[in-house]
């Protein structure tokens, strides 16, 4: 009787061995979610509607590898006007040589912008901070505005099945004429 209790002692160290080790496995191969997309500028305050305002989206990625990243924008086509993303020479995910653009559309009706890029077959996944596309657009009203990222926005880890993306921070931008109330008459004093 004590030598099946121990042998069912010793399974069960067995099991429990051979779960902690399906259990670490698991863990190396999936990354938790600690990507942060983001505007680098959080905010502009502009004071003429012809000038462009221009942006970079960007990317830290915590200690996560990063091999693909897909965003979705949303905007109000009323409040902007003229969106257009490039990408540039030299990005994230490395120089053009590294990387090739999934998609990059843009539906001004609907007020949307769809990019997508990722690594090369050939590339290696990249960790750290860096400009991923740059964005530019033409408000056309005096009015607050703002281009949010839509949950369908991702970013992609060799070591994940599911998007490491844990956070996306918008950008606001907001008119605001330049007053010709604040300026000095040129006084001379009279001899």
């Amino acid at each position: 009787m004590t030598v099946f209790v121990a042998r069912e002692t010793k399974d069960l160290l067995k099991f429990e061995t051979k779960t902690a080790v399906l259990s670490e496995q698991t863990s190396q191969n999936s990354a938790t979610p600690s990507a942060l997309l983001y505007f680098s500028q959080p905010s502009t305050t502009y004071s003429n509607l012809n000038t462009p305002i221009q942006t970079n989206i960007m990317i830290n990625s915590g200690n996560a590898d990063v091999s693909e990243i897909q965003i979705e924008l949303k905007y109000n086509p009323i409040a902007i006007t003229f969106v257009n993303a490039t990408f540039p020479d030299q990005i994230f995910l490395g120089n053009r040589e590294n990387f090739r653009i999934s998609f990059n559309e843009v539906d001004p009706i609907l007020g949307r912008v769809s990019l997508a890029v990722k690594t090369k077959p050939n590339g290696y996944p990249k960790k750290g901070i860096g400009t991923v596309a740059t964005l530019s657009f033409l408000p056309k009203s005096t009015s607050t505005g703002m281009i949010s990222f839509t949950p369908a926005s991702s970013v992609s880890s060799p070591r994940s099945p599911a998007s490491i993306l844990a956070k996306t921070y918008n950008t606001t931008f907001t008119y605001k004429p330049i007053s010709t109330s604040s300026a000095q008459p040129n006084l001379q004093p009279v001899q």
